[in-house]
């Protein structure tokens, strides 16, 4: 469970950072559109066959500091800044936020148990003894895990 939900959150975290890079590397239009299956899409293509929605990107020009903070997408006629792509953007980090925490707090719990017991139970309810160095892994592994989620 511990690998799936990590693996979504480098998903939802990829998908944030093509989209921000999108914007980035040209500033170009972009094309979202809902599938017969409810899928949302994105692309510098408008689909064929389909209603769509034209999301035009601009590039914010450098800080004080010399970095640019990111692309803004707006819609043509959307001049509020509260557009469908900023808020599926918001979605995805508030969901790999909401992610982080839970796996933060599941690397706590198993660091607690690891430190105060030797037996474990696995997968199927039995109890497993834990030699000193499959102990010693698996509280590596959760202080790791710690570090990763929690900081």
């Amino acid at each position: 469970m511990d690998r799936f939900m990590k693996k979504l959150q480098q998903i939802c975290l990829g998908t944030v950072l093509t989209l921000a890079l999108a914007g980035l590397t040209q500033a170009a239009s972009m094309y979202k559109w809902v599938d017969k299956d409810g899928h949302v899409h994105y692309s510098q293509q408008p689909p064929a066959d389909s209603n769509y929605e034209k999301l035009n990107v601009k590039t914010r020009s450098p800080d004080s500091s010399g970095t640019s903070s990111g692309p803004t997408y707006t819609t043509p006629d959307s001049s509020s800044g509260n557009n469908a792509a900023s808020d599926v953007i918001k979605q995805e980090v508030a969901k790999g936020e909401e992610t982080r925490k839970k796996n933060c707090e599941i690397a706590k719990k198993s660091l607690e148990q690891y430190t105060a017991f030797r037996r474990m139970r696995d997968k199927d309810g039995n109890v497993v003894y834990l030699d000193d160095n499959e102990r010693q892994k698996r509280i590596d592994d959760a202080k790791a895990a710690i570090k990763e989620f929690c900081e």
